[in-house]
């Protein structure tokens, strides 16, 4: 049993499950060390595209084991052969196949306040959207321009902590403090606040069924749509988790992994009675 801070997960399906721990070390689902890099001394993201993984973070940005660019990274996200990326200074465009830098947005240049970094980013076909601690901003890929979006009524500041899109073209926000706000055509149409465990999100993640899962330090919140309608549903060591504190997710069907400060936990949807709140059973990497 590894009792052991886990940080990331990304996974494709059931079978290519990686996960990073405190360490720095990258493993896959059967237990055998995928990579370990003295170099790359913080890993902030690890993701995958259906055939490769990408990770990175301090100083370097890995696909698979190569390193394909040397630089310090935030946040990452990947659309067909393009990625978006950020770093100290500002957010960088790549291809997948021709890894360079192929356009920085110079913060002199904009309007917008983007100083720090962007501690979330989403590409998408025809726009991008990324936050920080001075909120949420959009733009088009045709010219790359920041655009402010405000989510509150009174245009407090928030600071996001993930943007991710679901499948009916909503734009998800997950904040530090302020929950999480639903968006379409970059209007708030709904805000999830008390329904919730925490309203710090430390990672959001979405399944291929569409569902929305909420990392908090108080556990994990799970976000269904049925129709016009939302459930939240909460998931925490009352139920049997070995630690409240959840760190990053990754589900698929009815199998959810869960990255806890105290190790690496799966779970069987399908054993879960939120009614009778029985004990669920989870195995530890």
């Amino acid at each position: 049993i590894r009792k052991e801070r886990v940080i990331k997960l990304a996974g494709t399906g059931t079978k290519n499950i990686f996960y990073t721990n405190s360490k720095n070390e990258i493993f896959n689902i059967d237990k055998k060390i995928y990579n370990t890099n003295p170099y790359l001394s913080e890993i902030r993201f690890i993701e995958t595209d259906g055939t490769n993984i990408y990770y990175g973070g301090s100083n370097a940005l890995y696909k698979n084991d190569l390193q394909i660019f040397d630089s310090g990274f935030k946040s990452f996200s990947i659309r067909n052969d393009s990625i978006l990326t950020s770093t100290t200074f500002g957010l960088n465009f790549l291809s997948t196949e021709n890894p360079k830098m192929l356009f920085i947005i110079n913060q002199a240049k904009e309007k917008v306040d983007i100083h720090g970094r962007m501690f979330s980013v989403l590409l998408l076909d025809k726009l991008f959207y990324c936050g920080n601690e001075n909120g949420l901003f959009y733009g088009h890929r045709s010219n790359r321009a920041l655009n402010p979006i405000c989510l509150t009524d009174d245009q407090t500041t928030v600071t996001i902590n993930g943007v991710l899109e679901s499948s009916d073209g909503l734009i998800w926000v997950a904040t530090e403090g302020h929950g999480v706000f639903v968006l379409k055509d970059n209007i708030p149409i709904r805000h999830f606040s008390k329904e919730l465990l925490d309203l710090n999100i430390h990672s959001m993640r979405i399944d291929n069924r569409n569902n929305i899962w909420l990392s908090t330090r108080l556990g994990l919140n799970k976000i269904e749509k049925f129709g016009s309608n939302y459930t939240v549903s909460s998931l925490t060591s009352y139920h049997g988790l070995p630690s409240d504190y959840v760190s990053d997710t990754y589900c698929h069907d009815d199998i959810l992994y869960v990255a806890t400060d105290a190790g690496l936990v799966k779970v069987n949807l399908q054993e879960i009675n939120y009614k009778e709140l029985r004990p669920l059973t989870f195995f530890m990497f």
